[in-house]
């Protein structure tokens, strides 16, 4: 008869001699780093790529430090590893090294860009969000995303009045940028209000003494005195000059008269030749144009 138990104890004999199940194989077994795919490097966006690679690295279960420094080698850019290239050449390989590098050096090469395509973007008569809306067009324009981080923050508050930026201070450091914006548009207009206006001098008038009645009769008397003077003074002189015109022409009137006899004779000797003007009757000769006569000659006139 057979034993009951018979089957049970092969079973349990084949069941102990199985060999155990195998244990999960590690992920660097199943996906080989060489096939590890990472996405493409963004020199705007350091700290996204360097996010991204993390989590690449985590899920192909890549832990060793050595590891992770030689994907992150092979995944750089030739210009970017460029600016590494002294932490790369180290004998002594970290990949937390690398990356503290990339993000201090690369940081730096943004900033330096950012200041220059911003540097003619100042704030001017324009209101503080207008500006920042400018100078995100200006990124945009230049292929760089106008994300709201710690850079462009710096930029756009460096261009802001001294008050502007002393009263921003006060405000969470996470707050967006566009609210920031908002803050600044709403304190520069009350600081434009608060400002005192330009105050006006007025020029005070001198106060004129008011003249008493008394003053001002006796120089109306004075100035009526005056105006019958400077009166008489013209009448005067009419009256003079008539006198002295009257006088002059009764001279002449008399001279005339007394010396008429003496012109004629002048008038006559000038119609005479020299001869007979010099010598008279006695000259011997004569010349034309002469008027002297023979009746002259028998009066003896010289």
């Amino acid at each position: 008869m057979p034993d009951e138990n018979g089957p049970t104890d092969a079973s349990a004999a084949g069941a102990a001699a199985a060999p155990p199940p195998p244990a999960p194989a590690l992920a660097t077994a199943s996906r080989p780093v060489a096939s590890l795919r990472l996405p493409p490097f963004s020199m705007e966006e350091t700290e996204l790529w360097l996010s991204q690679v993390e989590c690449a690295l985590g899920v192909a279960g890549i832990t060793d430090d050595l590891t992770r420094y030689q994907v992150l080698v092979v995944n750089l850019p030739t210009e970017v590893a460029i600016q590494v290239r002294d932490v790369i050449s180290s004998p002594s390989p970290s990949y937390t090294a690398l990356t503290t590098a990339l993000r201090d050096r690369l940081a730096q090469s943004r900033a330096s860009r950012l200041e220059a395509l911003l540097r003619h973007q100042q704030l001017g008569d324009q209101r503080p969000s207008e500006l920042l809306r400018r100078m995100q067009g200006e990124l945009a324009m230049a292929g760089v995303a106008p994300a709201d981080n710690g850079l462009l923050r710096t930029l756009y508050k460096q261009r802001l009045p001294q008050s502007a930026r002393a009263a921003l201070s006060l405000l969470p450091e996470d707050i967006p940028l566009a609210d920031l914006a908002s803050a600044a548009d709403r304190f520069m207009e009350a600081n434009a209000a608060a400002a005192p206006a330009p105050s006006v001098c007025t020029v005070q008038q001198p106060q004129l003494p008011v003249p008493n009645q008394s003053a001002l009769d006796q120089l109306t008397a004075s100035v009526a005195a005056l105006t019958a003077a400077v009166g008489q003074m013209r009448t005067d002189m009419e009256a003079m000059r008539h006198d002295r015109r009257h006088h002059r022409g009764r001279s002449n009137s008399r001279q005339f008269r007394t010396r008429s006899p003496s012109a004629q004779r002048s008038r006559q000797q000038s119609q005479l030749c020299y001869f007979h003007q010099r010598f008279g009757a006695a000259a011997r000769k004569c010349a034309e144009p002469c008027s002297w006569t023979p009746a002259q000659q028998g009066n003896g006139q010289a």
